[in-house]
């Protein structure tokens, strides 16, 4: 008996049998759709399924980061991202029980219907039938000058768009999931996350003027190289991201008001970071950057009123204005003038939507199909408006979407509206604690700038807003209605 205990105890402890612990971690939400742990334990080491999650998640946000600026279909960073993004979504669905998969395609019922759409498009049609749907019957000369009979075509005029949008559906998917999974005690942080990746941003885009154009701050082959634009490629887009910082920076603000002297530290780095997001956006030169700097400001400052009155104090309000002061000043002195003197009927993007509606018009109800907007602008663009940059997008979100997808592309806009408006509603008429309240009125003035920008650009095509934008309303969804 004792020769066999020695012999057992010099057993390597990776020999040695291991055990099944079915106890759920004690500090795990439980909630439809959450991980209840099953964890293979051992005597020396424990490995969580969660923990396992949480790193595929982290490393999805980080992609988004570091490599989903760019709105572009050809830009390389974008595998990265979906490679990601693929892995998130499987980390979270794999260990899930049956009815947590139901929870999580119940949340994501609105991508997952695009990609039905999308898949509907890529399916070929009889020539009859491809022939008869408004706008296609032009093409028809291709093989008719070919000398060959009409072939069956799918729905969509460039199904290899079409397959990369389905793709790109990949990130508000893993978004969507991320969100539903995370413990609400992620999003206490979220504030504070957003408003760093909002400074960072700026403070990355100082850095890329000072290295000049070709600097390896700027990592991506197309973008704004005569401007700052920071984790993004676009100056727009780089505008609306440091543009965020502000709600978020009043949101962090709000925080931990019974602690006197933490709010201090925060009220001092929050009025630091509106600065700094402010010079950011003044260096992108962007007219829009600045249009949402100032609505961000003054929805702000109105989130945050009811609470400052109910505790003023005059050394507050004397450094509230004299802090608005500075930052007026600043945004007075570092205006691109310029670009601002430029009147907005001579902007290029009345022509682009004039011509997008004239292309959703003559396709309607079915649309060019997902992604096909670059092929069939062309057709309708007026002679005088020909250059030798071509028309990627039609910068206003809601046209691109009803040019493409038809009536069900108005369907989608009027859905995406209708969330939107809800959630900046449901925000700001909050009557809970304060707490909530602050929650939800800087999350749904975030939500009203990315849902505004989209109608002048295209800012919701880049991962890393599109991800910012999906785990907010997932915020605004969870924080005001737990139980919806």
């Amino acid at each position: 008996m004792r020769a066999a205990i020695a012999q057992h105890s010099r057993t390597p402890l990776h020999l040695r049998p291991t055990k099944l612990d079915l106890q759920t971690p004690p500090l795990r939400e439980r909630r439809p759709g959450a991980f209840v742990g099953v964890r293979i334990v051992r005597k020396s080491e424990l490995v969580s399924v969660a923990t396992v999650q949480a790193a595929a998640v982290i490393l999805f946000l980080c992609a988004a980061i570091v490599a989903g600026g760019s709105a572009r279909v050809d830009a390389p960073s974008l595998i990265a991202v979906r490679i990601a993004a693929l892995v998130a979504i499987g980390a979270i669905l794999l260990p899930t029980s049956t009815q947590g998969l139901q929870d999580y395609l119940r949340v994501a019922a609105l991508p997952i219907f695009v990609i039905g759409v999308l898949l509907v498009q890529l399916i070929p049609l009889p020539p009859q039938v491809w022939l008869s749907m408004p706008g296609h019957a032009l093409y028809a000369a291709s093989a008719e000058v070919a000398g060959t009979p009409q072939p069956w075509r799918p729905w969509t005029l460039m199904p290899d768009a079409t397959l990369e949008t389905l793709l790109a559906m990949l990130v508000p998917i893993a978004a969507l999931f991320a969100a539903q999974w995370a413990p609400m005690t992620w999003f206490k942080r979220l504030p504070l996350a957003l408003m760093m990746l909002a400074a960072m941003s700026a403070a990355l885009a100082m850095f890329q003027i000072a290295d000049g154009p070709e600097s390896m701050l700027r990592w991506y082959p197309v973008s704004d190289n005569d401007v700052g634009t920071g984790f993004l490629a676009n100056r727009n887009h780089q505008g609306l991201l440091v543009s965020l910082g502000i709600p978020a920076a009043v949101w962090w603000a709000m925080q931990h008001r019974a602690d006197r002297n933490r709010q201090t530290a925060q009220l001092l780095i929050s009025a630091s970071v509106i600065l700094l997001c402010s010079v950011g956006a003044v260096i992108t030169q962007s007219r829009a950057a600045i249009l949402w700097v100032a609505i961000a400001v003054a929805l702000s400052a109105l989130a945050a009123l009811p609470a400052v009155v109910r505790s003023l104090q005059l050394r507050w309000l004397l450094g509230s204005v004299l802090g608005l002061t500075i930052l007026g000043c600043t945004l007075l002195t570092a205006l691109p003038y310029d670009r601002l003197a430029t009147h907005v009927q001579t902007d290029d993007r009345w022509g682009f939507w004039v011509t997008t509606f004239e292309m959703a018009r003559t396709f309607f109800p079915f649309g060019v199909g997902g992604g096909s907007f670059v092929t069939a602008y062309p057709r309708f663009e007026p002679l005088s408006s020909l250059r030798p940059e071509y028309v990627n997008h039609a910068h206003n979100d809601a046209l691109e979407l009803i040019a493409e997808h038809g009536l069900i592309g108005l369907c989608l806009v009027a859905g995406l509206a209708w969330l939107v408006v809800r959630a900046a509603v449901d925000g700001w008429r909050a009557q809970t604690d304060s707490g909530t309240r602050i929650d939800g009125r800087c999350s749904g003035i975030i939500i009203l700038l990315c849902a505004l920008a989209s109608l002048g650009d295209y800012p919701l095509r880049t991962p890393l807003l599109m991800m910012i934008f999906v785990i907010l309303l997932m915020f605004n969804r969870r924080s005001l209605r737990p139980h919806g």
